[in-house]
């Protein structure tokens, strides 16, 4: 009797620590569903249009994001972005990381191609990236002067969307509550020292928790905000961007943690363009001589 007593014992207390397990590290993998795609962020575009963020660290001028979105008449989308970041290495050495990027989506708004190319100006080899979508699969590659690296036959699903891993969300009307998974490419390839040639893609985990009303221009803006995780659990030490939504769907700022550093990105102007000009944009983040951009 005490023999079945202790095994029955023992019994639900496996049951009870797997049901913790389960509950804990493979349940939330699967709240992670329906994410914003580009279909629904370019609903809230009807013409083309250009973004500009300033980013800060500890108060001080380090960088500068700008992006402009040009819909197609017969569906399709550009999305093309400039990034210019001052950031200490791991020496504490200042690197400027500057980087350009081109996303083409087809006729049903659909990611078909991402084409970048990065280099820190005080070691300028460029080194480029390009995704290619194949159905539910994509092909990664990176190409630098001294190395070439392709992933086959990475899952991509059907409305996903891909980020640099600077700017994860490009905007849209949220709600409390959603959440989703967002694939980023792993840009530790460009950077000094550690991991050089790698390539693969990361997702991160974004999850509306609350509105909060923030200071921006000097106005009190309340706003959706969102916690993008490396995991899907709300794990601090796993957060890699906060991003401030307003109700109209624009992104107003950016909390980035890079490593030990923290940098807030602020919307500093964002404006219609004509199709024209937008076609033609030439960026205002000072690129490097030479620097051929997709």
């Amino acid at each position: 009797m005490g023999r079945a007593l202790f095994l029955l014992g023992a019994g639900c207390f496996w049951a009870v620590m797997m049901a913790q397990l389960v509950r804990r590290e493979v349940l939330p993998y699967f709240e992670f569903r329906d994410p914003p795609s580009y279909r629904s962020y370019l609903r809230t575009v009807s013409n083309p249009e250009v973004t500009k963020f300033a980013v800060t660290m500890s108060g001080a001028p380090v960088g500068e994001i700008e992006s402009v979105v040009l819909p197609e008449s017969d569906g399709g989308a550009q999305l093309r972005e400039w990034v210019r970041l001052e950031m200490p290495d791991a020496k504490g050495d200042k690197k400027t990381l500057v980087l350009a990027s081109r996303t083409t989506l087809g006729t049903d708004r659909r990611f078909l191609r991402y084409d970048s190319r990065a280099t820190l100006v005080e070691l300028p080899v460029p080194v480029s990236f390009v995704a290619v979508r194949n159905g539910n699969r994509m092909r990664v590659t990176l190409d630098a002067k001294f190395f070439r690296r392709d992933v086959d036959d990475i899952p991509f699903d059907d409305d996903a969307m891909l980020s640099d891993g600077i700017v994860p969300y490009f905007g849209g009307r949220l709600s409390v509550g959603k959440k989703w998974r967002v694939k980023t490419l792993d840009m530790r390839g460009v950077g000094a020292g550690g991991d050089a040639g790698r390539v693969s893609t990361t997702d991160l985990y974004a999850t509306v928790e609350e509105r909060e009303t923030i200071l921006y221009q000097g106005r009190h803006v309340t706003c959706h905000k969102v916690f993008f995780r490396r995991r899907p659990t709300q794990d601090e030490e796993a957060m890699s961007h906060i991003v401030y939504v307003n109700d109209s769907g624009v992104v107003l700022a950016i909390t980035l943690f890079v490593g030990r550093y923290v940098l807030d990105v602020r919307l500093a102007d964002k404006r219609a363009l004509p199709y024209e000009e937008a076609r033609d944009w030439k960026t205002t983040v000072a690129m490097p001589a030479g620097f051929q951009q997709p």
